[in-house]
């Protein structure tokens, strides 16, 4: 005998190791019956318990029913083993054999536990619901659905993505509609020379009085840096927590903002640069 032959000799006995006939009797094919029927009925009586009280945690309806499935056939397992030893089957091989098939199944099927445990976390924790807006792996967009396997989202360009629920927990998550507001920030970039506090003012005054730009929170605007070319402002305001009210909000201001700039006669700096060719010379003709 081989090698191979012997390892799996050592593992995996013989069929017939397993089976000792000679002592069943017509009582013990009943009584295997009988525990058939009655581990069938504990299952179903244990799904029933285990969906009940998961309910009460919350959690969504499809991790309620993996749940009660998992352990009704873990209660069926049993007693088909117990069943099987009525009629003859040797317990202890009987035991290494499932054993080794549960490992094979574990390490065949380790991706999609993680994912199945994954699934579990993220609905225990709720960092989401169905309808938020949210931001998972570099994806944005509506939860569609949270399953075993897969967070379920419809993107902003109207295509479908499903996120590997073990890619979820392991990343950071964005929730932008757990809230009832959120903030934008644009920068503006004025000329030097500009008086600032006028900008500020007008920049202030341009945002106030539209409902896509809420009032309170208030908007503020600050100096932010001096650029190469020109001073930057940054402006901050609120609005509300879906990408569409962002969107509008954002063009309302700059559109304001923009208008007010103009009748103010403040100028907006762009790009340039400026050559020095040091003291007392004079650029090349």
């Amino acid at each position: 005998m081989n090698a191979p032959s012997t390892f799996v000799a050592q593992f995996v006995p013989d069929f017939g190791d397993l089976v000792d006939p000679s002592r069943v009797t017509p009582m013990d094919y009943v009584w295997a019956g009988v525990t058939v029927v009655i581990g069938f009925g504990i299952a179903t009586f244990a799904r029933r318990v285990v969906r009940r009280i998961a309910r009460g945690t919350k959690l969504p309806q499809n991790i309620v029913d993996f749940l009660g499935t998992v352990t009704s056939w873990l209660i069926m397992i049993v007693a088909l083993v117990m069943a099987a030893t009525f009629l003859g089957l040797t317990l202890a091989p009987l035991l290494m054999a499932m054993l080794l098939i549960f490992v094979v199944l574990f390490v065949a099927g380790q991706s999609y536990l993680a994912n199945v445990g994954s699934g579990i976390i993220i609905q225990a924790r709720a960092p989401f619901e169905v309808g938020d807006l949210v931001s998972v792996v570099g994806h944005r967009g509506i939860v569609k659905e949270v399953n075993t396997r897969v967070v379920i989202l419809d993107t902003v360009e109207n295509t479908r993505v499903f996120v590997p629920n073990s890619e979820v927990l392991a990343h950071p998550i964005i929730n932008y509609t757990r809230h009832r507001l959120r903030r934008s920030i644009v920068f503006l970039d004025v000329e030097y020379g500009t008086d600032l506090d006028e900008a500020c003012r007008v920049t202030l005054e341009a945002l106030s009085g539209h409902e896509e730009v809420f009032s309170r929170p208030a908007p503020d605007v600050d100096v932010q840096s001096f650029e190469s070319s020109s001073v930057r402002l940054e402006v901050r305001f609120w609005h509300g927590p879906q990408l569409r009210d962002e969107w509008t909000a954002i063009d309302t201001a700059l559109r304001s903002i923009y208008d007010a700039f103009y009748e103010a006669g403040i100028k907006f700096a762009f790009p340039q640069a400026t050559l020095w060719w040091g003291k007392g010379q004079q650029p090349p003709a």
